[in-house]
C-alpha cells in the first residue's frame, strides 16, 4: 500500500521499462511473421512444383462414381453399360459386399471416342 513516508516510485523508469519490453515484443512479432511468410512462400513454390509434375496425369483405373461425374450421368448409368458390355470394368475383391467395380481409364476413353457414351440420353438426377 501507498503512504506518504514511503519514497514515490520512479514512473520515469517503469515507463521506460515498458516501452522497452513493447519493443521487444513487436521486433519478435515482426521477426515470426516473417518466418511464417517464408515457410508459405516456400510451400506454395512445393506445392507448385507438384502440380506441374502431377499435370497431364490420369488416374489409371476409376471407381463407377468417378466415371459418372466425367459423363455427367448417375452410377446406375455407369453400371448398366457394364453389364450391357458396353464398358469393361472388374471387381475387386474384399472392398465391399460384391466387390468395387473398376474401369480402366483407356477402357473408358475408348468407348468416349467410339461415340458409345454420346448415345445416352440426359441424366434426369442424380
Amino acid at each position: 500500500m501507498f503512504s506518504y513516508d514511503s519514497p514515490a516510485p520512479n514512473l520515469g523508469v517503469e515507463l521506460a521499462k515498458l516501452q522497452h519490453q513493447v519493443a521487444q515484443n513487436h521486433a519478435d512479432y515482426l521477426r515470426i511473421l516473417s518466418e511464417v511468410r517464408e515457410t508459405s512462400e516456400r510451400q506454395q513454390q512445393e506445392l507448385a512444383s507438384i502440380n506441374e509434375h502431377l499435370a497431364g496425369r490420369t488416374k489409371a483405373v476409376l471407381t463407377v462414381k468417378e466415371v459418372a461425374v466425367e459423363m455427367n450421368r448417375c452410377e446406375d448409368t455407369v453400371r448398366n453399360l457394364i453389364k450391357s458390355g458396353v464398358l469393361p470394368a472388374s471387381r475387386v475383391p474384399g472392398s465391399g459386399p460384391r466387390g468395387r467395380l473398376l474401369i480402366r481409364r483407356e477402357d473408358f476413353d475408348r468407348m468416349v471416342a467410339a461415340g458409345r457414351a454420346g448415345d445416352l440420353p440426359p441424366a434426369v438426377s442424380d
